[in-house]
């Protein structure tokens, strides 16, 4: 039973070095650092340490080999295994983790208003008049707790009522001119800050998914996905792109 910041990694390394060459575990562990949302304090961890490995598909294949056969056989359903860019997946879905299996994919210049380019994403929902009104009031809340952001959003009868930072609105549809409005989620491009895990649209986006699951406005995806990302990059650029 592990009780540490991180996995005994040096023991495991001192075993590959004496010539054990490959140490599996099932080991239970209590995370003894804060708690988020995504790492909760008590888990069951999956450690293999495997020295001489001749690359990268040789890893992926044996954790996906392991992950998968205890998935079907807790869960009785095949787990799904995708791999994604690291590039990607922040443009696409402003995320170093993202759940791609509900779409919304962040578009950039999706609208302008009074001349102000917005990036955004189009919701798969198309929200009544009422509805976008209250989803507004939630995102801005969300912009509110967001550290980095300094939302303002700003949202009259006929719509927006001025260069908001967040805005929830109706466009016209850009895949289809002739087609009715679509409702969309829009972030100022100039307050559409980037970090090395994501973006603060991409932020919007993964609150956007959760509340309208939780107000029954999105299907439940009933297939079960893991998600590799590669490429991820070594060094993150600083303000002053250093």
């Amino acid at each position: 039973y592990f009780a540490l910041p991180q996995s005994p990694q040096l023991f495991k390394q001192i075993l590959m070095a004496s010539g054990v060459e490959r140490y599996y575990q099932f080991a239970r562990c209590f995370r003894d650092e804060d708690s988020r949302k995504d790492r909760q304090p008590e888990f069951t961890q999956v450690d293999m340490e495997m020295a001489w490995q001749s690359g990268w598909d040789e890893i992926r294949k044996m954790a996906e080999g392991v992950v998968g056969q205890c998935w079907k056989v807790v869960k009785g359903k095949v787990l799904e295994f995708v791999e994604m860019k690291h590039r990607h997946a922040i443009e696409k879905y402003g995320s170093d983790k993202p759940d791609p299996r509900y779409g919304m994919e962040l578009i950039q210049n999706l609208h302008e208003i009074n001349q102000v380019p917005y990036d955004g994403f189009i919701l798969s929902s198309n929200l009544t008049t009422k509805l976008r009104n209250e989803f507004s009031q939630y995102l801005l809340t969300v912009a509110k707790e967001t550290k980095d952001s300094k939302a303002n959003l700003n949202q009259g009868n006929g719509g927006i009522t001025g260069p908001p930072e967040l805005a929830v609105t109706k466009i016209p549809d850009p895949t289809d001119c002739k087609a009715e409005k679509v409702t969309a989620v829009l972030v100022r491009r100039d307050a559409n800050w980037k970090t090395i895990a994501g973006t603060y649209l991409g932020h919007i986006r993964s609150k956007t998914i959760e509340h309208l699951l939780r107000l029954q406005l999105l299907p439940a995806i009933a297939t079960d996905s893991a998600l590799w990302i590669t490429e991820f990059p070594m060094f993150e650029s600083d303000q002053e792109g250093r």
